[in-house]
């Protein structure tokens, strides 16, 4: 069984989410960009894109394919799933 990085899984996801063949330069950018200026994980970031896109049920198109959004919703994401892990 092969084990999937952090990053590797963030990328799955997206690829998912937003229907991308694989993770573009510009959003591979907004990645390092958010992780390097707010300190946030691969897998921060893949969580509270889950909660943006599947609890929250926003609209996808508004994004135009990127992830500017995440800082915004990142500490409500943690909560969120922190309280969820305390069930």
């Amino acid at each position: 069984m092969e084990l999937v990085s952090d990053r590797d899984s963030l990328y799955l996801f997206m690829c998912e989410l937003f229907g991308y063949e694989y993770v573009v330069p510009r959003v591979r950018k907004q990645i390092n960009e958010i992780m390097e200026e707010y300190k946030y994980t691969y897998k921060g970031i893949e969580l509270t894109l889950d909660y943006i896109y599947r609890i929250e049920k926003m609209d996808k198109q508004k994004a135009n394919g990127g992830i500017g959004i995440v800082p915004y919703f990142y500490e409500r994401a943690k909560e969120f799933y922190k309280k969820k892990m305390d069930i």
